[in-house]
């Protein structure tokens, strides 16, 4: 294929914006509903975690709501991903696919053909205390060959958010419009996550390894203060 032809059938692809709720028990229902219109589209849907006791949550919800779902065990790039949404494009209802972040690898080599045939709705339920973590899966969303929304469903309350803000950025929203009860983006809350995610991931020299947000950043803590010069 000429460079041109790649370049003529290259995916489309959607970067939606970071949505909010400010407690995660409302945004379970959200995220339901998304993934609902979705499969009634045809289109395939991801949920991706970066921490296992994310990924066991929303496999408990997945359970709760009697949705058929497909758990990744193991590592994948776009061109299989690519391959297993067309094996479920004839299934009546799609299975939900569930999968931890550091499965979904990219290939930098491949060019694949898009497929225009086939849907990817992609959402991720957190983010990783290092922006790189959250570039590579950005990354890998882009390089899927087909259409692609890929966005984040972000709670409030969670440890990421609650380390990095004070509470009195919430009352600083609600005076903004920003509802409880209303999934929502706000450029204010990724503006601020992403300064703050950029700034910790220079003070960090590696990964830590954590089964949640809030060992990762208490670990990061604890290896920070050890760094620390004694005080003369």
């Amino acid at each position: 294929m000429s460079l041109l032809g790649w370049f003529l059938k290259k995916p489309k692809y959607d970067r939606l914006s970071d949505a909010y709720m400010t407690q995660r028990k409302w945004l379970w229902g959200e995220l339901k509903k998304a993934i609902e219109f979705q499969q009634a589209k045809k289109t395939s849907v991801w949920i991706v975690t970066h921490f296992p006791d994310q990924f066991l949550a929303v496999q408990d919800q997945l359970g709760s709501w009697q949705l058929d779902y497909r758990i990744i065990d193991q590592a994948i790039d776009p061109g299989r991903l690519a391959q297993l949404v067309r094996d479920d494009y004839l299934a009546p209802r799609p299975a939900v696919n569930l999968s931890l972040a550091e499965f979904l690898e990219t290939n930098d080599r491949a060019i694949l053909d898009f497929d225009p045939q086939i849907s990817v709705s992609m959402i991720a339920v957190e983010r990783h205390p290092l922006v790189t973590k959250d570039q590579q899966l950005d990354r890998f969303a882009s390089s899927i060959p087909c259409h692609v929304r890929f966005g984040y469903y972000l709670a409030l309350d969670d440890p990421l958010f609650q380390y990095f803000f004070p509470e009195k950025m919430l009352s600083f929203l609600h005076q903004f419009g920003m509802r409880d009860d209303m999934l929502a983006d706000s450029m204010i809350v990724t503006r601020a996550v992403n300064r703050a995610v950029r700034k910790l991931t220079r003070q960090t020299k590696s990964d830590i390894q954590a089964d949640s947000a809030a060992e990762w950043l208490t670990k990061w803590e604890q290896a920070n203060q050890a760094n620390q010069p004694d005080s003369p």
